[in-house]
């Protein structure tokens, strides 16, 4: 049975409002609405946190916290030069928590004896060990649970994974060199300040992998773990772009042509009583999209400070609808009041010969 969760999830009560973010952008404190939409498989990743408790019982041996791992190739071979990070399961959820001390580790060749690397005093609770090695795709072992009245023995097996390969292009479909390309997971690419919140405290196995298309405009990211990524291409003359895959275990996945997008470059001042406002800070939001059973998700969220005469140029975004906001520090709830005071809604649009969209924010007292 596990123990009640703790006072500081209140937050997840749907009754209630969760108090505002800890990071200074955050611009207001999350809706009673947006808080309800979080449904239990949300919550689960929050009540999972309260369930790494030990074990009441009988005088435990000296080794009830440590590990022996062997890890091996596709083929059955030894691999013995690998990074592994100690991860907290949570009952019900994808995500695995994050676990303070346990970052990844280094094993190398003098760590394994007998093919086995001994892991020494890992904490409490359920777990499974995150386990990583050049040339393969990332792998998860068994779930376990420490402390444990007998040694624990892990067999970890890694794969060549997939390769992804695609063509980046402009808008008119010429190729484009030199953009970048990454592949994350889904929620890693959700911009909602409430959602990331969250989900900093969590990690989704998948591989998060970096490349630059060549000449051609072609790109390829090898040994990929399957799952559900998003693959996002950016280049600073374009607006991103962005699609949703699902990759396979093993073999080649073509994923065709990723169409950047006609850039608009936003820029502006922000004003209080006629006067420019220096190092106040600008966001652009796209629309809150509700996704059921999901933490809110946002697309967009670009942050920018003025400079010292008041004036913010953003990043490229696509055409669409935004929200634009401005503050000047303070407290969560102070910021959250200047933004909603000078907050409006902007229709970005296509500008002729690529020039910036100008626009004025006004700053309440």
């Amino acid at each position: 049975m596990q123990p009640p969760p703790p006072a500081w999830l209140a937050w997840a009560e749907p009754a209630r409002a969760p108090r505002a973010g800890t990071t200074p952008t955050r611009e207001s404190q999350v809706s009673e609405a947006t808080t309800a939409r979080i449904s239990r498989p949300v919550l689960a990743l929050a009540a999972g946190l309260c369930a790494f408790a030990a074990p009441a019982g009988a005088q435990l041996p000296p080794s009830a916290r440590d590990v022996e791992l062997r890890v091996l190739d596709f083929q059955g071979g030894p691999i013995q030069d690998v990074r592994v990070q100690v991860l907290g399961a949570v009952p019900g959820a994808e995500r695995l928590r994050l676990l303070a001390g346990q970052e990844r580790r280094p094993l190398r060749p003098k760590d394994f004896a007998d093919d086995r690397a001994r892991l020494a005093d890992l904490p409490d609770g359920q777990l499974v060990l995150l386990v990583e090695a050049d040339g393969h795709a990332l792998a998860l072992s068994d779930g376990f649970e420490l402390p444990a009245k007998k040694p624990v023995r892990l067999d970890v097996r890694l794969a060549r994974g997939v390769s992804l390969r695609g063509t980046v292009t402009s808008p008119d479909g010429a190729p484009v060199a030199g953009a970048v390309v990454r592949t994350l997971a889904r929620d890693d690419d959700n911009q909602h300040p409430f959602a990331r919140t969250v989900t900093q405290m969590f990690v989704v196995p998948v591989t998060a992998a970096t490349a630059r298309t060549a000449d051609d405009g072609t790109f390829r990211i090898d040994h990929v773990a399957p799952g559900d990524y998003v693959v996002r291409a950016s280049h600073g003359d374009w607006a991103d772009a962005r699609r949703e895959v699902r990759a396979k275990a093993k073999g080649e996945q073509k994923l065709g042509k990723l169409v950047l997008q006609p850039g608009v470059v936003v820029a502006g001042a922000v004003q209080r009583d006629g006067k420019r406002v220096a190092d106040a800070v600008v966001v652009l939001q796209s629309p809150e999209e509700p996704v059921q059973g999901q933490l809110p998700f946002q697309e967009v969220r670009l942050e920018v400070r003025t400079d010292a005469e008041g004036a913010f140029v953003l990043p490229r975004v696509a055409p669409g609808s935004y929200r634009l906001l401005a503050h000047q520090g303070g407290d969560p709830i102070e910021q959250a009041r200047q933004m909603g005071a000078s907050g409006r809604t902007i229709e970005v649009l296509p500008q002729p010969d690529g020039k910036p969209q100008h626009e004025l924010l006004l700053l309440a007292k």
